[in-house]
């Protein structure tokens, strides 16, 4: 272990930061990462004590558990063009508090946030069309989510037991993966798009702060136990 390592500089030779390259270093602080790297591998950074990631224009894909349970991160800068995220990649960041989604990905990945507990503001922008499965669950300051157009996939309990949840916009999805609501225990304003065909199993199951929600006329089916134990 790396205990007294506090700051790392990489050389601008480096394209490909390896895998577990600062694992467990729990107090590094800062990382300055050049343009030239394209690429961070798995668990590159977890465990680490960093406060703040700015990432290089450069960086294409970044694979699972990279920066997770960094419980000193508070922001995260990913690039506009990044491509692909790997499962759990800022999974329990107990201090992370925004999260910014650039539409040139297509997946936000299985359990990308989840655990974020201090997460209060999540932007994600048009392009992107799967938030795949538990992807923002548990994060409990979350209060209001707006999902894009372009989402026709969620892939199960994505905001599950985020219990401060307050608002949620939902587009007309194609895929409904299921509990992707559950025990949002304060979510009171749930809004559905026109264009929307099918209401998740679970979806809004212990979702006791919603007394009423308009269905649009264009949904034909309606999962089990949609609204199970609501208000």
């Amino acid at each position: 272990r790396c205990n007294s390592l506090e700051e790392i500089s990489i050389s601008e030779a480096i394209s490909e930061i390896p895998i577990g390259f600062a694992w467990d270093c729990e107090n590094l602080r800062k990382v300055s990462i050049p343009e030239s790297v394209i690429s961070i591998k798995t668990q590159a950074f977890s465990h680490t004590g960093l406060l703040e990631v700015n990432l290089p224009e450069s960086v294409m894909t970044i694979e699972k558990y990279a920066f997770s349970e960094c419980d000193n991160l508070k922001i995260i800068h990913f690039p506009s063009d990044i491509i692909s995220l790997g499962e759990g990649v800022c999974s329990n960041c107990d201090n992370l508090e925004e999260v910014y989604i650039p539409g040139s990905l297509s997946v936000i990945p299985k359990s990308g946030f989840s655990g974020c507990a201090s997460l209060k503001k999540l932007t994600i922008e048009e392009g992107v069309e799967k938030i795949d499965y538990s992807c923002f669950s548990n994060c409990n300051l979350l209060e209001e989510v707006k999902i894009p157009n372009s989402v026709k996939d969620l892939g199960g309990y994505v905001f599950s037991d985020c219990e401060n949840l307050r608002k949620v916009e939902i587009p007309a999805l194609e895929s409904w993966g299921g509990r992707d609501f559950s025990y949002c225990t304060n979510l009171s304003e749930v809004i559905l798009a026109e264009g929307l065909v099918v209401i998740g199993n679970r979806s809004f199951e212990y979702t006791k702060g919603l007394k009423s929600i308009v269905i649009p006329s264009t949904v034909c089916g309606i999962g089990q136990y949609a609204f199970a134990y609501t208000g």
